[in-house]
This record gives structure tokens, C-alpha cells and sequence, in this order.
């Protein structure tokens, strides 16, 4: 993520993705033998602004002035949601790449619940009072993962004919 902006590798509407599936695959196999630490620093993360906005509801009564306190609170939920959008978001591309190794039911099935899950905290997010970042490498692995769910042997044949950032 780059400041307000989740980009989107490539050339989306030419590639379909393919850069950037490209690029979240190399973060994938380099953090696949720390999985489960990755896993948990960013469920950490995500623990400490639900404790952030946990702490500002207990004193939201005390801040007289109205105006600062809703500020606060959208501020701290907007954290919260940013960063469960990108706890979601690596969840799911690590989902969808176990599931394109491994096309078992259990992985796409949980492929397919961070996906649903992705969507809703997305929606969520960008509907969040001062909303203002660019979402591109979230909607684009949402649109690639609607794919490899809907047919996966049609998503690979796909992806192997589709032209590379070299060949563009």
C-alpha cells in the first residue's frame, strides 16, 4: 500500500490482472514459510485499532466539544477499516493462490468467504466518513478472484495466454 492508494500493478484492463497477480504471488511464496506469522502480526494489527476504537468509545462522553469527538471517531474508524481491508485483502490473495496450487473444496471454500468478506469491509470502508484512498489492487484481486472462483481451469488458460508487462 502506497500512501491512500492500494495500487494495482500492470495494465488491468489489457493484462487482466496478470502483473499483479504477478507481483502479490512473489509476496506470497516470500511470506508461505512464515505464513502463520504473517497471519498474526496482521491480526495483531487489526486487534489494536478495534482496542483504539474500544478506548475512544469509553471516553467519547467526556469530549465536550462535539465537533472533535465525531472527528475522532470517524478517524479511528476509518483506521480500523483500512486496516481490515488490508488484513482481508492479503488473507485473500493468499487464499486465492493456496486454492490455484491445491483446488481443493475447503480452499475454495474459504477462498470464497475472504472473498465475500473482502467485499463487505471494502463497501464498508469507502462508505466511512472521509473516505479518500484508491482501492485499485483491492478491486482488482476481487475481480480475479470472482474469476478463478467461477471457473478455474478457464482463469488459468486465461491468465497463461494473456501478455506479460515484457510483452506489452
Amino acid at each position: 500500500m502506497r500512501v491512500g492508494t492500494f495500487p494495482a500493478r500492470g495494465y488491468p484492463s489489457i493484462d487482466g490482472g496478470k502483473e499483479h497477480l504477478d507481483f502479490l504471488h512473489t509476496i506470497y511464496l516470500r511470506c508461505k514459510p512464515w505464513k502463520n506469522e504473517t497471519i498474526n502480526d496482521l491480526d495483531h494489527g487489526l486487534k489494536t485499532a478495534e482496542i483504539m476504537v474500544d478506548k475512544f468509545k469509553s471516553t467519547e462522553p467526556l469530549i465536550a466539544d462535539s465537533n472533535l469527538a465525531l472527528k475522532i471517531k470517524n478517524a479511528s474508524n476509518m483506521t480500523r477499516l483500512l486496516i481490515l481491508t488490508n488484513n482481508l485483502y492479503v488473507k485473500t490473495a493468499f487464499a486465492y493462490f493456496e486454492y490455484r496450487e491445491n483446488p481443493l473444496p475447503n480452499q475454495q471454500n474459504k477462498l470464497n468467504e475472504l472473498y465475500e468478506q473482502l467485499i463487505q469491509t471494502r463497501d464498508k470502508f469507502k462508505n466511512t466518513p472521509g473516505f479518500g484512498y484508491r482501492l485499485f489492487g483491492v478491486d482488482q484481486i476481487l475481480r480475479n478472484t470472482e474469476q478463478v472462483l467461477t471457473n478455474l481451469d478457464e482463469t488459468e488458460q486465461r491468465l497463461e495466454i494473456l501478455p506479460s508487462r515484457g510483452e506489452l
